[in-house]
């Protein structure tokens, strides 16, 4: 097992870049996140880690691992066929709650937004995004760098 970690590099797509200037989060945050979650990898304040690098959640990790699974590199060097583990049970069923205010046409979704509505809203649950208009900035924002108090 390596001790050391290694240093990559590589060209990113322009299609990834936009995406991440879309959502307001850096390519680094995007890629440590897919790793951290995909090696469940932990940051706790009692042991920090060197790197920084920390899991986005048990449900993220579990996606990264079924993805990274779903892709076949373990088949496609000649090892065996892992099984899939099942989502974990803390993170079923997944619903996430958004609020925007009555006639809005911002969601929100971190209950520390400066701009969460706490008087006269619409609010819903939904496993994925709202299917009409647009996510808080400061929200994205703050879940990006890991500062979202979610419901």
């Amino acid at each position: 097992m390596r001790n050391k970690p290694a240093t990559v590099s590589l060209k990113l797509p322009p299609e990834f870049i936009e995406l991440c200037e879309r959502d307001l989060v850096t390519p680094e945050t995007v890629l440590r996140g897919f790793i951290a979650d995909l090696c469940s990898l932990h940051n706790y304040a009692e042991r920090p880690r060197d790197d920084g690098y920390q899991t986005n959640g048990s449900m993220e990790s579990w996606l990264a691992f079924t993805y990274y699974q779903r892709v076949g590199y373990r088949q496609k060097a000649g090892a065996a066929k892992p099984r899939v583990p099942s989502p974990p049970q803390s993170d079923r069923p997944m619903m996430h709650v958004y609020r925007r205010a009555k006639g809005g046409d911002t969601w929100h979704f971190c209950r520390n937004c400066s701009k969460w509505p706490t008087k006269n809203y619409d609010e819903r649950q939904y496993k994925r995004l709202p299917r009409s208009g647009q996510l808080c900035n400061e929200c994205r924002s703050g879940e990006a760098n890991n500062h979202c108090q979610k419901r």
